[in-house]
């Protein structure tokens, strides 16, 4: 192979040169590639922003101040940093409604939302539901209607019936099982479900 005058004196054949400027092409990718990752790892942003905040709110009637990751659903919050399990993980997707809780009022799938967004709500889970040591009428009547089996999804079940009473969803059978479709019973157990609704509605 014919050497390469590089005009300084220096002779240099192409294969030495390509295979030169790879590894230098190599090096300085390298390099930008370490430096990304130690800003993305400190620093997101480039300009101190912080990974973590702290949200304020109410749960279940107690102010709570809450250090979460900024990607930190609503619904691991719950469970991972304020402690209450009741709300369930089912899907993690906002299909199954395992994860409902109510928030200022209103029921949300708590595992489609980010904690962060719900700084000064009010988030009721089932675990807020009693009154002390007295049931909520619709925990009442999923027990006096046998309206659950494995008991996974019945917490979400429950604060969608809530809410569904509160909204004035309950004029029928057919409206409850409406209102109610966004929480899968994998057991089956909708008619009775349908009929603790009713009831509690009844009562409320």
């Amino acid at each position: 192979m014919d050497p390469v005058d590089d005009h300084a004196g220096i002779q240099v054949n192409r294969r030495t040169f390509v295979g030169g400027s790879v590894a230098l092409g190599g090096a300085i990718a390298a390099g930008a590639a370490v430096a990304g990752s130690e800003r993305t790892g400190h620093d997101r942003d480039g300009h101190g922003a912080s990974d973590t905040t702290v949200v304020h709110v109410q749960i279940n009637g107690e102010h709570r101040e809450i250090t979460v990751d900024n990607r930190t659903s609503l619904l691991d919050m719950l469970r991972e940093r304020a402690g209450l399990p009741g709300t369930k993980k089912g899907c993690d997707q906002g299909a199954c409604g395992a994860c409902t809780v109510l928030v200022d009022g209103r029921r949300i799938n708590s595992c489609l939302t980010l904690a962060v967004m719900h700084d000064g709500a009010q988030i009721t889970t089932i675990e807020g539901l009693a009154d002390g040591g007295r049931l909520h009428p619709l925990q009442q009547a999923f027990i006096d209607e046998d309206a659950f089996q494995c008991g996974y999804c019945t917490s979400g079940q429950i604060m969608s019936g809530v809410a569904c009473i509160a909204e004035g969803h309950t004029r029928s059978a057919a409206e409850i099982r409406e209102w109610m479709s966004g929480n899968i019973c994998r057991c089956g157990a909708y008619t009775n479900i349908v009929l603790a609704v009713a009831n509690a509605a009844g009562a409320h």
